[in-house]
């Protein structure tokens, strides 16, 4: 299965003679690249075209002690969809991609827009609800991840903890996280989608972290480069090229791989250089359409 393209593994119609264009529903910042302010640009320079609706207004991710601004109300966003609406802009969409959300009625707006979107249109889907064992959004939400997309998402891309949530299992190395996987998938009743677990950790490697993807009943893993910190919107980063490598590469397997490196690379570079926020405008050329040259990330046998 990972052999082929996406498009075929899912009967979905490949974007031919025009660029795909994404609907991203995540949160937005002022400064920094987070969410949409991180995955705009990404998708940009992969060769879509974005539709973005941020479900937050803030200074800054959480990770600063005054971040300031506001989670967007409902309302506010289904006022803003009207407008999208008249303009037949949801028509013109091939996948949505959802990001950080904050509300449950988030969720249940953006699957109101799905209904607009054309037929055949993919939903790729990272249930952003908290990493290192700290859950920062409310119950709601992990019940609606759990819950109100079985049968409708394309991709999954929980990381270790969050998978955790969305199975009740306790993930903590790669073999429980191969079992966690399979339990997600029969979660979603026959619908297979491609479930993606990003950073996990194995036992005392501490200069690895593993990526297991797992689609009807087939996983592969990679080993990709642990950075001495932690950087803020990887995993917006990462899903943001997936989306588009999805779009593009003959196969789900090659995407899979250009993603990871690709991400790898942008989060080397940061650290090389000490900034504190994604490297995003200097590292471009790492998130152009064109194949990078693979160094850091590797398969693993399971």
């Amino acid at each position: 299965m990972f052999q082929k393209s996406y498009h075929e593994v899912f009967s979905l119609d490949p974007v031919q003679g025009r660029p795909c264009s994404v609907l991203s529903i995540q949160s937005h910042v002022a400064y920094g690249h987070v969410g949409n302010s991180a995955a705009q640009f990404v998708m940009q320079r992969g060769g879509c075209d974005v539709l973005p609706l941020h479900t937050t207004l803030l200074s800054s991710h959480l990770g600063y002690e005054d971040c300031r601004g506001i989670i967007r109300s409902p309302e506010d966003l289904r006022e803003l969809s009207k407008g999208v609406t008249r303009l037949d802009a949801f028509q013109e969409q091939d996948v949505m991609l959802l990001g950080f959300l904050g509300k449950v009625e988030h969720g249940e707006l953006a699957l109101d827009l799905r209904g607009k979107m054309r037929g055949g249109t993919s939903l790729i889907v990272d249930p952003v609800m908290g990493d290192q064992g700290s859950l920062y959004v409310e119950q709601a939400l992990v019940r609606f991840y759990k819950e109100a997309l079985t049968g409708l998402v394309h991709v999954m891309t929980p990381n270790q903890y969050e998978l955790g949530w969305l199975t009740g299992c306790s993930v903590s190395s790669v073999s429980t996280a191969s079992k966690a996987l399979e339990v997600l998938d029969q979660q979603h009743e026959g619908s297979h989608p491609l479930l993606i677990a990003t950073g996990v950790e194995e036992g005392t490697d501490g200069e690895h972290l593993y990526v297991l993807a797992h689609l009807d009943a087939q996983q592969v893993a990679f080993r990709v480069p642990r950075q001495p910190r932690t950087f803020a919107g990887a995993g917006d980063l990462f899903c943001a090229l997936l989306t588009t490598q999805l779009m593009y590469a003959p196969s789900i397997k090659v995407a899979l791989l250009q993603a990871l490196e690709k991400t790898s690379q942008v989060l080397a570079f940061t650290h090389k250089t000490g900034r504190r926020e994604l490297a995003l405008i200097a590292s471009q050329k790492t998130l152009d359409v064109e194949p990078a040259v693979m160094s850091l990330v590797e398969e693993v046998i399971l």
